[in-house]
């Protein structure tokens, strides 16, 4: 049974035992977006170790290795993610999603997410907006709602 979006989690990174890590900077809890985003990034560790993650297109199309990318960044992103954007590729078949800063600069950009179906990728991709917009997004819920409603092809924006 999955918990709801608006519980909280145990810390999968010091389960206690550390005053202050830096997932859940020493609550003990992280919500289950984070949750699922760290556990894509230890996926991604255990799937490819020699994968630096600096670059997700290395592995196109594949949800957990952006989730390790934005995960890997997410330290430098945080506070300054205020706005997110998507644009179809018309040669594959996912979309790049970009998250920006205050002047709509991209600082961070990933290749394997999607949206307008239910799949691994708008999960994803839920998750993502749902720890980086938590001001738009208070829930994974939301989020994902958001991430179904839009149409595959076409290009989107949040705010």
């Amino acid at each position: 049974m999955h918990p709801s979006d608006t519980d909280t989690l145990p810390c999968p990174l010091c389960e206690g035992r550390r005053p202050r890590c830096h997932l859940c900077d020493g609550s003990g809890t992280v919500t289950p977006a984070l949750e699922r985003i760290y556990s894509a990034e230890r996926l991604a560790r255990v799937l490819a170790p020699e994968w630096r993650g600096a670059d997700d297109r290395q592995r196109p199309g594949v949800a957990t290795f952006s989730l390790a990318t934005y995960y890997r960044r997410r330290r430098f992103l945080r506070g300054k993610v205020v706005a997110a954007r998507g644009r179809p590729v018309h040669d594959g078949a996912f979309g790049i999603v970009e998250l920006l800063d205050k002047d709509g600069r991209p600082l961070i950009t990933l290749h394997g997410l999607a949206w307008g179906y239910v799949g691994e990728g708008p999960a994803g991709l839920a998750n993502v907006l749902a720890d980086a917009l938590p001001h738009f997004f208070p829930t994974t819920d939301d989020a994902r709602q958001f991430v179904l409603s839009l149409p595959q092809n076409n290009l989107w924006r949040v705010p």
